[in-house]
């Protein structure tokens, strides 16, 4: 069997709204026809760095302009598929992006069904994936150690 491997660059994208933290999630499309709940995210275009990409991704997916990154914290994610014959063994960089409180959303409805936001401990629960539960857990894990949450 072929076998390819493929980046992603994404943002776990953080507010505060009312003096406690919100995460957004994106309902994403699958190939197959259904839907699951992640984080924006998507690969990059030529000449791009992670963080541009992470950041037009966000703004491409979900609206959001103005996303302050947390530059020096990298959450990866790690899994593989098979897709028309061939194995993908996928890496997904994330980054935390700050979003002010009164950003408005503006999804891509070719590749997102809805977006919203979520309590961090309501998020875990909303996650379809266990690697993506494992990157929201190490992501709040870093800003309830900066004091953030």
């Amino acid at each position: 069997m072929k076998y390819k491997k493929d980046h992603s660059y994404g943002v776990v994208p953080v507010r505060k709204k009312d003096g406690t933290y919100e995460v957004l999630l994106i309902e994403q499309y699958d190939k197959r026809g259904g839907t699951f709940w992640t984080f924006p995210k998507g690969h990059p275009e030529a000449g791009e760095s992670p963080s541009d990409t992470a950041v037009r991704e966000c703004r491409e997916e979900v609206g959001l302009a103005e996303v302050e990154l947390e530059e020096h914290a990298r959450f990866l994610q790690q899994y593989s598929f098979i897709w028309e014959g061939i194995k993908i063994e996928k890496t997904v960089t994330y980054f935390i992006g700050y979003v002010q409180e009164e950003s408005i959303l503006k999804i891509q409805e070719e590749e997102i069904a809805s977006a919203a936001w979520f309590a961090p401990n309501e998020a875990l629960g909303q996650l379809s994936h266990d690697n993506s539960r494992a990157v929201l857990t190490e992501v709040i894990n870093f800003l309830t150690t900066k004091d953030i949450l």
